[in-house]
């Protein structure tokens, strides 16, 4: 059996791959292979996951794949956490889509459960429960992971990295392992006793139950000590189809408090909002924007190419028939370029601002689309929390009826807050989990965090093909929508999601949350692309 493990310069892939059975095959991933002195039986090959090219030669002829890389060892350097999330979220996804193209039948994903740190000791916490993971690069590497392998791994047809045709395939085996903190033993005799811990032996024990496991799709179990002391319990990964049976249960360690930590973030408080960052200004939502906000707000534009540049291009034909073009506004508004994936840049497009809306958008680029995507707003959300901006407006794609086979096409009245189904759809994915990162930060430091997402956007008076779906807007409602966003006082919890489209009478999506909270309704029904004149 050939194994391929990431993150094998951690001491749990060091210690799994001295438990395997005699005769496997063992090949690592790793940027830094020749200066890990890994032992000559490994099959070492130098490369990021990030790499596709890397990947792909990474997963041929193995018949498992055991991930621990969001959960192994990062280096302390400058830039070290954009990596760690890139390795966690485009590189998870690419791990997965070359394994599903080779025919990998098994992957195994490293996990903690430090997730549920904020949940007191009392809890009963189980597979079953949903995660809690906080602003912390541990927390947030490591949920990323989940959510882009659970995405993954969900039945259906699937989009390639390159926007290829939609092939229908069945997801391999994927057990998702939620590890307590491995310890060794006799490393922590003389320290306080934590519930979290679990021994690297037993840890190791639950690995190799997950190469034993047969379930296809999606799994999760959770990997603590032996006993009534650990925090989680053990529970789904004791039954017996998985098989995990502990060893350790730290009973020889005085007894401790375990009334669990509190973990409090400083709260960012509302202010007036009379000054606005917009990045990705230089498109076309940016553009349908502008104008409803430029009579109030004093703007800074910023987008990575200079405005003036974009304006003088004109139309993009990708952009479709009747897109808006950016103008360049006059003083006080300022236009700046900035790469939303350069921290520092989009740290100084923050300063001296109120709020902040996020255009910024990379389709079906597989090099860039998580990059912009998913660590641009990790950038910009760090930006709010570094000059205390509270209203933080995010834009996507919607994620409900995708045709992925996974999702909800084909039902109806579908509303904002149905759990979004991007599956491996390259676009929505990467939009996701930037989502997913500012639920995070917004839960934590109490941002206001509206998101908006749109479908298929029209323009006025320009007939084109007939309205796919239920789900479309005009550019003139995208503008109104995004300022009314900007200008509702209060939402109900600090991340809310809104469908932004016209009042259509196709039944499957409904604006009335987005009437009801941020007191938007579309002015334009987009008639002229549902009806037709009546034959005489």
């Amino acid at each position: 059996m050939r194994i391929l493990v990431t993150g094998a310069a951690g001491p749990l892939a060091r210690a799994l791959i001295a438990a395997l059975p005699a005769g496997t095959q063992v090949r690592v991933l790793d940027a830094s292979a020749a200066d890990r002195n890994w032992p000559a039986a490994w099959e070492w090959l130098p490369g990021r996951l990030t790499d596709p090219t890397a990947v792909a030669r990474a997963v041929e002829g193995v018949e498992a794949i055991v991930h621990l890389a969001p959960i192994a060892p990062i280096a302390n350097a400058a830039g070290a956490d954009l990596s760690a999330l890139a390795e966690a979220t485009r590189g998870t996804y690419l791990l997965l889509f070359a394994a599903s193209e080779a025919g990998v039948p098994r992957i195994i994903l490293g996990s903690t459960l430090d997730l549920f740190d904020t949940t007191p000791p009392h809890w009963l916490v189980t597979e079953r429960w949903k995660p809690r993971p906080r602003p912390e690069l541990a927390h947030l590497r490591a949920w990323l992971a989940e959510l882009t392998a659970r995405q993954a791994s969900l039945p259906g047809s699937r989009a390639s990295p390159e926007r290829g045709p939609a092939i229908f395939w069945r997801p391999p085996t994927v057990v998702c392992l939620r590890f307590g903190r491995p310890v060794e033993p006799g490393a922590v005799i003389h320290e306080p006793f934590d519930p979290r811990w679990v021994a690297l032996d037993d840890a190791v024990q639950g690995i190799l139950c997950a190469l034993r496991y047969e379930q296809p799709g999606w799994s999760v179990f959770h990997i603590t000590a032996a006993g009534k002391r650990s925090r989680p319990r053990l529970f789904a990964a004791g039954r017996p189809e998985f098989g995990y049976r502990p060893v350790h249960d730290f009973a020889a360690w005085p007894v401790s408090d375990t009334t669990g930590q509190a973990f409090t973030y400083p709260t960012i408080t509302t202010r007036p909002i009379r000054r606005v960052v917009i990045f990705g200004a230089g498109g076309p939502m940016s553009a349908a924007t502008v104008p409803e906000l430029a009579d109030k707000y004093i703007l800074r534009l910023a987008d990575i190419r200079p405005l003036a540049e974009i304006t003088a291009a004109g139309p993009r034909p990708d952009q479709g028939p009747g897109a808006p073009i950016p103008t360049v506004p006059p003083p006080p508004h300022e236009c700046v370029v900035c790469d939303v994936t350069d921290p520092e840049a989009v740290i100084r497009a923050c300063a001296g601002m109120d709020a902040v809306i996020n255009c910024s958008v990379i389709r079906w680029n597989p090099d860039l689309a998580f990059e912009v995507n998913t660590l641009g707003v990790y950038n910009i959300v760090c930006g709010c929390v570094a000059h205390g901006i509270r209203r933080f407006i995010q834009t996507g794609p919607q994620m409900v009826t995708l045709g992925t086979g996974a999702d909800y096409c084909g039902d109806f009245d579908i509303p904002d807050d149905a759990p979004l189904r991007p599956t491996r759809h390259l676009y929505a994915l990467s939009k996701y989990l930037g989502q997913e990162l500012g639920r995070v930060y917004a839960e934590a430091y109490g941002l206001e965090m509206p998101v908006l997402l749109f479908n298929g956007l029209r323009a006025l008076g320009i007939r084109q093909a007939p309205l796919w779906d239920g789900y479309y807007t005009s550019w003139g409602d995208v503008g109104r929508a995004l300022r009314a966003a900007l200008e509702v006082p209060t939402l109900p919890s600090p991340y809310e999601v809104f469908n932004i489209n016209a009042s259509l009478p196709h039944g499957e999506v409904s604006n009335e949350k987005a009437r009801r909270i941020l007191g938007w309704t579309p002015q334009d029904d987009l008639s002229e692309y549902w009806t037709e004149p009546m034959e005489p």
